[in-house]
């Protein structure tokens, strides 16, 4: 009875292990498209800034800025996605002033996404328009003007402790 209680025990356990690693793997994935969905829709919306600055303002393996019109006023915003240890960061800077003008002084930044876990490994990749699915990214320092697509890659981790529970979601744009 003793050895059944024991084995009956472990199951339990076992059961609601899984349980809990998988909820948090579903969550994560979620919260995953819908990052890379709304970063997809602000990239493809960059556009010359109020002052005719170009598009993209810097761009990085860990980080990119640029112009894009994301809350919908009509006016371009100063956006930068970054990542901060593991938390994948958005700052914004709308712009003021007459001319208009963008203090990044008075940038208001949110948390996108933590367990951020790229390592060494680029979240942002930028291509020419030479890509064909299948060539390298260009090397940094990135000539901005030669951009013509932005891959996005995020690993994430729901459980930093367990190895095998990183998983990469990628978009392009």
């Amino acid at each position: 009875v003793a050895a059944v209680s024991v084995v009956v025990g472990k199951f339990t356990g076992d059961v609601f292990y899984l349980g809990t690693v998988t909820r948090g793997s579903l969550s994560v994935s979620q919260d995953a498209r819908n990052v890379l969905r709304v970063m997809a829709r602000e990239l493809r919306a960059a556009a010359p800034s109020a002052n005719g600055a170009f598009p993209l303002v810097t761009v990085a393996s860990s980080s990119v800025t640029f112009f894009s019109d994301i809350d919908g006023d009509g006016q371009r915003d100063y956006v930068r996605y970054f990542l901060a240890t593991s938390t994948l960061m958005k700052g914004v800077t709308t712009p003021s002033g007459n001319p208009l003008s963008y203090a990044t002084t008075s940038e208001t930044t949110y948390v996108v996404m933590s367990d951020v876990r790229n390592g060494t490994s680029s979240i942002f990749s930028y291509f020419d328009n030479a890509y064909a699915g299948t060539s390298s990214p260009l090397t940094f320092p990135v000539p901005i003007q030669m951009v013509r697509l932005i891959r996005i890659d995020l690993t994430l981790d729901a459980n930093a402790d367990r190895e095998h529970t990183k998983k990469t979601f990628t978009t392009q744009v």
